[in-house]
């Protein structure tokens, strides 16, 4: 019995590179959302539920359409690459979104609560005494 449809060769390896682009967003997503939970990333209050719904939604449309194409008489590969479909959608729509978020901006601190950044300053007003113990102790030795 002959094949009901041409073998395409190159199906599979189309099928190899979707999956790994979904895969590498799937890792962008997940280290987005990561930073959210830590508060470094600009994320919704409501993210982490929707990161459970919206794994359901999309199990249960990749599950819907790969059942549909495998009732048309579908090639393994075009089955497959119905099933990845559901979740590339929503892995490319994570990373959009997320992405547009951005991280967290830092909030303005008051005067009173603001840490100092740079050099301390020295005690010493006359600009005398070197900042540092062990650099004046190595600049004595050396003279």
């Amino acid at each position: 019995m002959p094949f009901p449809h041409r073998p395409d060769p190159m199906a599979f390896w189309r099928l190899g590179l979707q999956s790994g682009r979904m895969l590498a967003e799937a890792q962008a997503v997940i280290g987005m959302r990561m930073l959210g939970m830590a508060g470094l990333w600009s994320v919704t209050p409501s993210e982490n539920r929707r990161m459970v719904e919206e794994k359901i939604n999309a199990f249960t449309r990749a599950q819907t359409v790969a059942g549909a194409a495998l009732m048309r008489g579908k090639p393994a590969a075009a089955v497959a690459g119905a099933a990845l479909a559901p979740y590339a959608q929503a892995t490319a729509g994570n990373v959009r979104r997320l992405s547009r978020r951005g991280p967290k901006r830092r909030q303005a601190q008051s005067g009173a609560n603001k840490k100092r950044r740079g050099r301390p300053r020295r005690s010493d007003p006359s600009g005398d005494c070197p900042p540092y113990p062990a650099v004046a102790d190595s600049l004595s030795e050396s003279a």
